[in-house]
């Protein structure tokens, strides 16, 4: 019962609270696992217990297992789309990533219009330029954040690098894209790690600043709708799909994975001989009226801790 009462706890919390505390945002990066035990628990008790509370609890607990995860195994339906298709890969790469040919295999792989970096290192930015300048004629290469299109991009200014702190390197950074004369808004980001760090006074000042990234986005996006732009997110959210955080932007903004994509869809952790993939931290979301038509998990380069997501997307 003392464990099922944990999960019923958690649970409440999550869905009352969001991330309002650091432990409570970290705990809810964790949510998968909270159903772990379930695997011995459940069958001990059916065959020790019978129908008695504390089995009855943990089929309940079972059934908050299977509402939350249990559709992310379930085929997708696919919505209809028109106009042009427009495929976007977000691909954290890992600062200190200086495998040319292996990053460059991961975007064959991809075959993408648009690539949103993040953390791509200064070693490696200008040998990709020089690679890829036939493949993609619009690059924006500097900085960790960085971009590549095929379709006609501009940088624009935005609020978001100015009204919320982020990290040193990588602001967020807007492009107007044009794709076969429709004009959408592309944000790529990098968000505050949830990942406790081993100061007390950091870990919660993180918290409380990704909090205030993930609100000015949303509210960005909500700006965007307004003057009729549709926008696409590709970011490294640092956070899961059971958080409070996703659940502000996906009020405005629509997850490529929950619309098209097939399982956990877990990115991170993708690093060489430790890989050991554990969550969804990287996102494509979008809003109306683009629509997902596929979401799959790009290739691991070996390198980064981060598998690239690519998502098709075209209009409703």
């Amino acid at each position: 019962m003392a464990y099922s009462a944990i999960v019923f706890a958690l649970m409440a919390l999550q869905l009352g609270l969001g991330d309002r505390w650091w432990w409570l945002s970290f705990a809810n990066n964790l949510t998968l696992y909270w159903f772990a035990p379930l695997v011995v628990l459940l069958p001990l008790a059916l065959v020790a217990l019978g129908a008695r509370p504390p089995t009855l609890a943990l089929v309940v607990v079972t059934g908050l297992f299977v509402s939350s995860f249990g559709a992310r195994f379930v085929l997708p339906r696919v919505p209809a789309a028109s106009g042009p298709l427009l495929t976007v890969a977000t691909y954290n790469v890992f600062f200190a990533n200086d495998a040319d040919d292996a990053v460059l295999a991961t975007l064959d792989d991809a075959a993408a219009d648009v690539v949103a970096f993040q953390e791509l290192g200064r070693g490696l930015a200008p040998r990709l330029d020089a690679r890829l300048a036939d493949r993609y004629p619009y690059r924006f290469l500097e900085g960790e954040n960085a971009l590549l299109s095929r379709w006609p991009a501009t940088e624009v200014a935005s609020p978001l690098a100015d009204d919320v702190p982020w990290g040193r390197d990588s602001p967020p950074r807007v492009y107007r894209l044009v794709v076969d004369g429709r004009v959408l808004t592309l944000v790529d980001a990098h968000f505050n790690s949830s990942v406790p760090s081993g100061n007390l006074g950091e870990t919660i000042y993180m918290a409380d600043v990704r909090l205030r990234q993930i609100e000015a986005v949303r509210a960005f996006g909500v700006a965007e709708r307004a003057a009729g732009r549709p926008v696409v997110l590709a970011a490294d959210l640092n956070t899961t799909d059971r958080n409070g955080a996703w659940r502000t932007l996906t009020t405005v903004f629509e997850d490529a994975w929950h619309v098209a994509g097939t399982g956990l869809g877990h990115t991170w952790r993708h690093w060489g001989p430790l890989t050991l993939p554990i969550a969804r931290i990287d996102y494509v979301l979008y809003t109306p009226p683009l629509t997902a038509t596929g979401a799959r998990l790009g290739r691991a380069d070996g390198v980064s801790d981060h598998r690239p997501v690519v998502v098709t997307l075209g209009w409703r």
